[in-house]
């Protein structure tokens, strides 16, 4: 079972997206996101449509996150 706690992914799909990111990464991607000053649903939906556009599956270059 998924771990849930207080700094977990607000939205279902990004959920989903994201169940194979360790929690550290997911802190740095946050960090990552507010120094572009963008919040990390916008960043994700950026992400996937870069993805999508180049006809990729993963995000994060990582396997299972398609």
């Amino acid at each position: 079972m998924p771990q849930h706690h207080k700094d977990s992914v607000p939205f279902p799909t990004e959920t989903i997206i994201l169940r194979g990111i360790d929690r550290e990464l997911w802190k740095q991607f946050k960090d990552v996101c507010q120094m572009q000053g963008v919040t990390a649903s916008q960043k994700i939906r950026q992400m996937i449509w870069e993805t999508a556009k180049e006809g990729r599956t993963t995000l994060f270059g990582l396997p299972g996150t398609s």
